[in-house]
């Protein structure tokens, strides 16, 4: 017996979605499910949540018991995260201006180096140069 997970891989390759199809009753629209992180303290819980913030904007919508999850979301940042002091303008100004000044001459350094110039000869051109 083959599972189901085991059945939709490979129905992704040789089936298409038809927009003009009409809805069949009972069966889901895979690219409208949605997850939604619900606070513990959200008053009435996951009923009154989907009642209050979903079922206004989307009325057909419901809830997969077999898929709902209960956890906790750690937030690193929020309780793990040291904040560092940003310098001062003025200090960062001046480390540009340093910065700036010491490669002033860089650049004509750079410049003024001979450049190794190479040229390309093809087969042809060495065979007339052996010849004259």
């Amino acid at each position: 017996m083959i599972d189901a997970a085991a059945m939709k891989s490979p129905l992704t390759f040789i089936t298409e979605k038809d927009s003009t199809a009409k809805a069949v009753e009972g069966e889901t629209d895979v690219d409208l499910r949605d997850a939604e992180n619900i606070p513990f303290t959200y008053d009435g819980g996951i009923d009154s949540f989907i009642q209050n913030e979903v079922l206004t904007y989307a009325p057909d919508a419901y809830v997969d018991e077999k898929k709902t999850q209960v956890g906790y979301e750690i937030s690193f940042t929020k309780y793990f995260y040291k904040p560092i002091e940003l310098r001062e303008m003025k200090d960062i100004i001046e480390s540009l201006n340093a910065l700036e000044k010491e490669a002033d001459g860089m650049m004509a350094e750079i410049m003024d180096t001979p450049i190794l110039s190479i040229q390309l000869v093809t087969r042809q051109e060495m065979l007339m140069d052996i010849k004259s």
